[in-house]
C-alpha cells in the first residue's frame, strides 16, 4: 500500500522478534485502523462542531482552538515519520547488497537443503565473497526459509549498524510524538479545569475528547466579545459529536503508539 510494502519488507528481512512485532503494530493496527476506520470516525469533525453563537468566525475560532490539529492528520504525519528511517534502511540495504556477487558453491548448498522439503522459517549463516570493490574484507550471507521461498540476504556490520540507527530513529520519532499527542490532545482536560499543567503519560494513553467545550482566551475574544458579557471568566459554550466514539479511537491509537515504542527499545 502506498508503495511501502516493498521498503517493509527489506526491512524486516534484518529485523529482531521485536523489530517484527514493531512492523505489526504500526502497518496493521495503527495504519489500517486510521486508513479503514479514522475517516468514519471523524467525518464529521468540524461540521457537528456546534457552539452558541450566531457571530461569524466564533464558531470557527473556538473549533481551531479546541482542535490544533486534526486526530486524522497527526497520526498521518507520525507513521510518515516512523516510515522515513524505513525508507532510508531499504536503500542503504540495497546500496550494500549491490557491492556482492553471488557466491555460487553455497547456491548449490541451498539447493540440496532445499531438497528436504521444509517449510520452516530457520536461519543459516554462510560467508559471501565480496566484489573487487569490497576484496580482502569477508562477510556473511543469510538465508531465511519462508513460505514463498527461500530469500537470501546479505548481512554486513554496516548493515546491521544501518539497522541499529534506524530502530534509534524509530524511537526518538516515537517519543517526540508522543509528547505531541500530550500537547494537542492531553491538555484539554487541564485547560477546561484549569489544573496545573504537567506532562503525565497516563494522560497521553487515556486522552478524552470532551462532549462539552468552554471556548475562552485571548484567541476568541475578538470573533466571539459579543459573547463574552462576564468578564474574564466568560466563555462560549460548545458542543462535539460523537465524542465518545472519537475517545475510544484515540485511546487505542495512543495505546497502541506507546506498545509500538516499546518495542523499538
Amino acid at each position: 500500500m502506498w508503495g511501502l510494502s516493498s521498503f517493509s519488507e527489506e526491512a524486516t528481512l534484518h529485523s529482531t522478534i521485536a523489530g517484527k512485532l514493531w512492523y505489526v503494530f504500526v502497518y496493521i493496527f495503527r495504519f489500517v485502523a486510521v486508513m479503514s476506520i479514522g475517516g468514519a470516525v471523524y467525518n464529521d469533525e468540524q461540521s457537528q462542531f456546534k457552539c452558541s453563537t450566531v457571530a461569524l468566525g466564533c464558531q470557527t475560532v473556538c473549533f481551531d482552538q479546541f482542535s490544533k490539529i486534526s486526530h486524522l492528520r497527526f497520526w498521518a504525519f507520525q507513521l510518515l515519520g516512523l516510515n522515513f528511517p524505513v525508507v532510508l534502511f531499504h536503500l542503504f540495504a540495497l546500496h550494500e547488497k549491490g557491492q556482492f556477487s553471488e557466491f555460487g558453491p553455497d547456491r548449490n548448498g541451498l539447493k540440496s537443503r532445499l531438497g528436504n522439503g521444509r517449510k520452516s522459517r530457520s536461519n543459516s549463516r554462510t560467508r559471501c565473497k565480496p566484489t573487487s570493490s569490497r576484496r580482502g574484507k569477508v562477510y556473511k550471507r543469510k538465508t531465511i526459509y519462508t513460505d514463498y521461498g527461500p530469500k537470501e540476504i546479505v548481512l554486513t556490520k554496516r548493515i546491521e549498524l544501518a539497522y541499529f540507527v534506524a530502530s534509534v530513529f524509530r524511537f526518538l520519532v516515537e517519543l517526540t510524538f508522543l509528547y505531541l499527542a500530550y500537547e494537542l490532545f492531553g491538555k484539554v482536560k487541564t485547560q477546561q479545569s484549569n489544573l496545573p499543567r504537567q506532562f503525565i503519560l497516563w494522560d497521553v494513553l487515556w486522552a478524552e475528547v470532551p462532549r462539552f467545550y468552554a471556548c475562552r482566551g485571548d484567541d476568541v475574544n475578538l470573533a466571539c466579545e459579543q459573547h463574552l458579557l462576564n468578564g474574564e471568566n466568560s466563555f462560549v459554550p460548545c458542543w462535539v459529536s460523537r465524542p465518545w466514539e472519537k475517545t475510544v479511537f484515540l485511546r487505542y491509537m495512543s495505546i497502541m503508539s506507546m506498545v509500538s515504542h516499546q518495542n523499538t527499545m
